[in-house]
C-alpha cells in the first residue's frame, strides 16, 4: 500500500513539476526575446546553412536552465527524494550553459566546444559512473571494469553533440527531446528511480514552452546553449535511468535516442566520404533530406517527431515484453532508419566505399600528375597545330587527409604574353574519376579568336576530356575514324 501512495504521490508530482516548468518556462522565453531583441543578439540568415528569413533570438538555453532550476527545487525542497551527484550536474550544465551562450554570440571553434564537453562529462563521472556492466537486451552483458568513465563520457558528449547536430529546422530538436525526456521520465518511474524521473519530466516542460515559440516559424532556437544542455541532461538522464543495479541498457538507450545519434554517425560519415572535415556543416542532415522530397516545415518535423516517438515506444516495451521481441523490434527500427536515411540521400555508400578504398590504397593528385604531365606534353604540337597562344590545365583534388591539392601546366606560344585569361578565352571543367574528386580545368587563348577557332577549340576541348576519363581499353572501343589523328597523336 505504501508502494501504491507513493506512486500517486510522485504522479501528482510529477505533473505540477512538469506545469511549473512550463509556465516558468513560457515567461522566460518571453523575456528573453525581449532582452535579445532591445541589446541586439539574434541568430542571423547567411544564405547558406542559416536559411531563415529573418534574425531570431537563439538564447534557448537560459530559459531552459532557469525553469528546471526553479520547478527542480521547488519539487525536491518539498519531499523526500533526493538527487545523487548534484553538485557534479549542475558544475557540468554550467560549464555547457557558459559555452554554448558564448558560442551563440560569438562564435566558438569546433576543437574548443569538444574540450569544454569532455571537462563537462568529467565533472559528472569524476564521483563515480552510474555503470559498471552493459547488458545487451539481457542475452548477456560485461564488465566495463576502468572503461566505465571514458565509455560515460563518451556517451555524455556524443549526446551534447547529436542533439547540436539534430537543431537545425524549427520544432524539430525541442520536440523531440521533449518525446524522449518523457519517455525517460515513464522508465525512471517504472523502475522507481523517482527523483530522476522528475527531473526528466521538469525537462520536458521546459522544452514543451520552447516549442510554443520554436515551432515553424519560430521566434527563437534552442541555439548551441539550447541544444547542448539539452543533449548533456538527456546523455546524464538515460545513463541515470537505464543503469539498474549498475547494468546499463545500452540497445534500449540507443533505440531511444536512435534519430539524433543516427543524424549524427550519417553526418560524419558523409563528410568523411566526401572528404571534408567533420566539423563543416552541410544541407544534408535527416531533416533537410525529409524536406528535399517535398514536404514543408512543419510536415517534414511532425514525420520526425513519429520517428522518435516509435522508437521511444520500443524502449518503453522492454519493461513489459520479452527480451527476444524487443530485440527484434529494436532490430528492425534500428535497420529500417538506416535504409531510409541513405535512400533519402543523408549518405551516399558508393562515396563511403570508395573513400575507405583509397585510405587503404592511397590516390594522390600527386600521382595523377606524372600521367597527365606526359598527355600534357603530346598535346603541346596540337595547340601550335590550331594556332593557339596560351593553354594552361590545372588539376584540382584533394589527398587521403582531406587537404586540397592542386598541379597546374601552362604552355604559351610567345613568352611575351602575360597576365590572366581574358573572360572570353575558351573553358572546360570535367572530374576525371566518378567520385568527382579530381577536376580538370582547361584553359585556351587565341589572339586571333574567329569562327573557326572557336568550331576546332569545342572539337579539341571535346576530344581532351573525353580522351582523359577513359581507360586504354575504351579508347580502342570508341575510337572514331575521324579522331584518330588526334588520338594517335596525344597517345603514341
Amino acid at each position: 500500500m505504501e508502494r501504491v501512495v507513493l506512486d500517486m504521490t510522485s504522479e501528482i508530482m510529477s505533473f505540477a513539476v512538469f506545469v511549473t516548468s512550463f509556465v516558468t518556462g513560457l515567461i522566460l522565453v518571453v523575456m528573453t526575446k525581449r532582452v535579445c531583441h532591445r541589446i541586439g543578439i539574434s541568430d542571423q540568415p547567411d544564405g547558406r546553412l542559416k536559411v531563415h528569413d529573418r534574425k531570431v533570438v537563439s538564447l534557448g538555453g537560459i530559459p531552459i536552465s532557469i525553469a528546471v532550476l526553479f520547478s527542480g527545487y521547488l519539487a525536491f525542497s518539498n519531499s523526500d527524494f533526493h538527487i545523487t551527484n548534484l553538485a557534479g550536474i549542475l558544475m557540468a550544465c554550467g560549464v555547457i550553459l557558459s559555452l554554448g551562450v558564448y558560442d551563440d554570440i560569438f562564435q566558438i571553434k569546433p576543437f574548443t566546444k569538444l574540450c569544454f564537453q569532455t571537462i563537462a562529462a568529467l565533472m559528472f563521472v569524476l564521483p563515480g559512473t552510474p555503470f559498471r556492466m552493459i547488458d545487451f537486451f539481457g542475452f548477456f552483458d560485461f564488465s566495463c571494469g576502468a572503461f566505465a568513465i571514458p565509455l560515460a563520457m563518451f556517451w555524455i558528449v556524443g549526446s551534447c553533440n547529436a542533439f547540436n547536430f539534430m537543431d537545425g529546422m524549427d520544432g524539430l530538436a525541442s520536440g523531440v527531446s521533449m518525446i524522449i525526456c518523457l519517455c525517460l521520465a515513464a522508465l525512471g518511474f517504472i523502475n522507481g528511480n523517482y527523483s530522476d524521473a522528475i527531473m526528466a519530466i521538469s525537462l520536458a516542460g521546459a522544452l514543451a514552452a520552447i516549442l510554443v515559440f520554436n515551432y515553424h516559424p519560430a521566434s527563437i532556437f534552442l541555439g548551441d546553449s539550447g541544444s547542448q544542455l539539452t543533449g548533456l541532461l538527456i546523455g546524464i538522464l538515460s545513463l541515470r535511468i537505464l543503469s539498474l543495479n549498475a547494468v546499463f541498457m545500452l540497445p534500449v538507450a540507443y533505440t531511444m535516442l536512435s534519430l539524433p545519434v543516427l543524424d549524427t554517425m550519417m553526418s560524419i560519415l558523409r563528410r568523411f566520404s566526401t572528404f571534408r572535415p567533420i566539423y563543416q556543416g552541410d544541407l544534408s542532415h535527416i531533416h533537410h533530406c525529409v524536406r528535399a522530397r517535398g514536404l514543408n516545415v512543419r510536415a517534414a518535423a511532425w514525420v520526425l517527431w513519429l520517428v522518435a516517438t516509435i522508437g521511444c515506444v520500443i524502449s518503453l516495451s522492454s519493461v513489459f515484453l520479452n527480451h527476444f521481441v524487443v530485440f527484434a523490434l529494436s532490430s528492425v527500427y534500428l535497420a529500417g532508419c538506416v535504409y531510409l536515411a541513405v535512400r533519402i540521400g543523408c549518405l551516399s555508400v558508393h562515396k563511403l566505399l570508395y573513400r575507405l578504398r583509397i585510405n587503404i590504397k592511397p590516390a594522390t593528385v600527386v600521382d595523377r600528375y606524372n600521367e597527365i604531365e606526359s598527355l600534357w606534353e603530346k598535346m603541346k604540337p596540337l595547340f601550335e597545330k590550331i594556332r593557339l597562344d596560351r593553354a594552361v590545365m590545372t588539376l584540382e583534388g584533394v589527398n587521403s587527409f582531406g587537404r586540397p591539392e592542386y598541379k597546374t601546366l601552362q604552355w604559351v606560344r610567345n613568352e611575351s604574353i602575360i597576365g590572366d585569361f581574358p573572360t572570353d578565352c575558351w573553358t572546360t571543367r570535367f572530374y576525371l574519376d566518378k567520385e568527382e574528386r579530381e577536376m580538370v580545368i582547361l584553359q585556351l587563348q587565341s589572339i586571333e579568336k574567329d569562327r573557326r577557332h572557336d568550331e576546332n577549340v569545342n572539337w579539341l576541348l571535346n576530344r581532351i576530356s573525353t580522351n582523359m576519363r577513359m581507360t586504354n581499353e575504351q579508347r580502342k572501343i570508341v575510337l572514331e575514324e575521324k579522331d584518330k589523328e588526334l588520338f594517335e597523336t596525344i597517345h603514341s
